[in-house]
């Protein structure tokens, strides 16, 4: 049995339409595997919001510090070193979360962008941020503060 050319192409056919057929499912998984990285960040979001503006105690630092009042006990604030560090160690754990990829910068300008330019605002805050700089504490608020400075001023 001879073959014509028509028949000669068949294969190549079947393999274009195998390249295609992948190509389709490796776009539809690409953005299966984005849909779940936007909905974790959301619920990421969700659990962060939940953790730190209920908590009664940020809520207060965040008050007095948009009030212009002094913060640590020391300086004639009514908040501890400790309680300090606990309200800054959020900003730094969003920071992190944020480096690892699993928040967007535009969200964290959206949802904190205020309390952290407020807190970079704030001499206080900041002495306290800049105090350590041997072991560099602080390094994604830092980054953060930064970035949202940035972003405010070009506005």
């Amino acid at each position: 049995m001879k073959y014509t050319n028509g028949s000669s192409r068949i294969p190549l056919i079947i393999d274009v339409f195998m390249l295609l057929v992948t190509f389709g499912m490796l776009v539809a998984i690409f953005q299966q595997v984005n849909a779940a990285r936007k909905a974790q960040e959301v619920a990421s979001l969700i659990a962060l919001n939940q953790q730190i503006y209920p908590c009664p105690k940020i809520e207060s630092i965040v008050e007095d510090m948009n009030n212009g009042k002094k913060l640590k006990i020391q300086n004639g604030g009514r908040f501890t070193d400790n309680e300090i560090e606990n309200f800054l160690g959020y900003f730094e754990l969003i920071g992190i979360i944020k480096a690892k990829g699993y928040l967007e910068e535009d969200t964290i300008h959206d949802m904190f962008g205020y309390d952290i330019e407020d807190i970079f605002k704030n001499k206080e805050l900041v002495a306290h941020i800049n105090r350590d700089v041997v072991r560099n504490d602080w390094p994604y608020l830092k980054k953060m503060g930064k970035e949202v400075m940035e972003y405010e001023g070009k506005k």
